[in-house]
């Protein structure tokens, strides 16, 4: 072999090293852009159900306090047989 074929040889091993380089890190972009890709369906999937969550919570406060203003307004006083007195809502509220 010559200088130029040994060059030519070298040459062609060193492409063929980047070139392996390059589709390793090629594949490794392609299998981060999809971590990406099911990292953010996730992400929406758990604002969906939080704001699901959100508007229950809210939902039940609202409730809470109107049957508490319910309660505070209209206690009625029942006689008990032991003779002691006891006070129950007007309204009461089974979930």
């Amino acid at each position: 072999m010559d200088l130029d074929e040994n060059n030519a040889e070298e040459y062609s091993n060193e492409d063929q090293t980047e070139n392996e380089e390059i589709y390793i890190l090629r594949e490794q972009l392609d299998a981060s852009r999809q971590q990406l890709e099911y990292a953010e369906g996730l992400a929406e999937e758990r604002k969906i159900c939080m704001d699901l969550f959100s508007a229950r919570i809210e939902e039940l406060e609202r409730a809470l306090a109107e049957s508490q203003r319910g309660r505070d307004s209209e206690i009625y006083e029942v006689a008990a047989e032991d003779r002691s007195v006891m006070t129950i809502p007007d309204k009461m509220f089974c979930y």
